[in-house]
């Protein structure tokens, strides 16, 4: 009898100790959010205070706001962090929960943790209502965001797309068409890529950095993506130098434009950045080949298994040394020209690298 009692008195026990450390997990304690100096203590511990009376999800982001302001003002990200996560924790139907969230993700945005970051502006998209602060929209700021720092090519192309088709016409769209394009680009993805580089070049200027250099790269991709017969393209590099020094011996125009590539073919000095030579220029090429034209015997020790300089002279009286320039062509998007050797400009001038023999 005893015994019996005895277990039963065990057994009080335990549950009272069980129920009682479940009553103390249900207290909110935040004592380990005060910090700085005493008026900063007593004001947060009053926050802390009214915050548990409160019901409305309005009147809790009054006291969060007030709260945001003294610890972030106190440096105390990482406290602020948690605190506003166990927020969004205990009332996960919150409307401003997208708001606290966007406060964490910047916080590690600006603390150069963009995984981190990621983490937080996806959870907002995918879990939370848009709310507006301060006039904006958290939706489109995290969109915005995710658009530069996630971690894949995917998510880039998925959040590009969201952001253009709810807020196309809210944000400046040359920089996020020239994030859509270049993930498209690093998944094979050509015909959406070269979508994506036309509404790059539709878009107003931005003011990115070097924008003007890649609006021109962007325009000679898409003429060489829609040039469809590219035949002024060789295998080998040395069958490309020869049809070129025969068609200059012969001072056969003709075949001299046969081998230019059709596209982005430059004549520049080597001060100069290529950029497509000048028809006129193009067009009377003939009458320099008038003279007889010397060929270097070998190309330029600068050549290598990407690039060939060939030393020409006797163009004429002014500039006599033309160096031809020779380039493998890298372009995924059309494999049956990918690797090939293309004749791309002329260089005027002797070279300021040039090699000794």
């Amino acid at each position: 009898m005893k015994t019996g009692i005895r277990i039963f008195v065990i057994n009080l026990i335990l549950v009272t100790q069980i129920l009682g450390l479940f009553s103390c997990s249900q207290e909110r304690d935040y004592d380990h959010y005060l910090c700085g100096e005493e008026k900063d203590r007593s004001q947060l511990e009053f926050l802390f205070d009214t915050l548990e009376t409160l019901d409305s999800p309005e009147s809790r982001y009054i006291i969060n706001l007030q709260i945001y302001r003294i610890l972030s003002g106190l440096k105390q990200n990482a406290k602020l962090n948690a605190f506003l996560l166990e927020q969004v924790n205990w009332h996960p139907n919150d409307p401003f929960n997208g708001y606290y969230l966007s406060i964490v993700a910047n916080d590690y945005l600006s603390r150069q943790m963009p995984g981190m970051a990621e983490f937080y502006f996806k959870r907002i998209i995918r879990n939370h209502p848009d709310v507006e602060t301060n006039g904006q929209s958290i939706e489109q700021l995290s969109l915005y965001n995710l658009t530069r720092i996630s971690s894949s090519a995917e998510e880039t192309i998925f959040t590009c797309t969201k952001l253009l088709d709810l807020y196309g016409a809210k944000v400046e769209t040359a920089p996020v068409y020239y994030l859509l394009a270049k993930s498209h680009e690093e998944l094979g993805q050509w015909e959406d890529s070269f979508r994506a580089w036309k509404q790059f070049l539709n878009s107003p200027p931005a003011g990115m950095q070097g924008e003007e250099n890649l609006r021109k790269d962007a325009e000679s991709r898409i003429k060489y993506y829609e040039y469809e017969n590219k035949d002024w393209t060789y295998t080998h590099l040395e069958d490309l130098v020869k049809a070129v020094k025969w068609a200059i011996i012969r001072k056969n125009n003709t075949a001299i434009k046969a081998n230019m590539a059709k596209v982005n073919f430059f004549a520049v000095s080597w001060a100069q950045e290529p950029s497509e030579a000048d028809r006129k220029f193009l067009a009377s090429l003939g009458t320099f080949m008038r003279r007889k034209i010397t060929f270097k015997a070998d190309l330029d020790k600068n050549s290598n298994d990407q690039e060939a300089y060939w030393e020409t002279n006797n163009w004429s009286y002014r500039i006599p040394t033309w160096y031809l320039y020779f380039r493998r062509i890298d372009f995924p998007a059309d494999p049956e020209i990918h690797g090939k050797w293309e004749w791309a400009g002329i260089y005027f001038g002797e070279k300021p690298f040039k090699s000794s023999d």
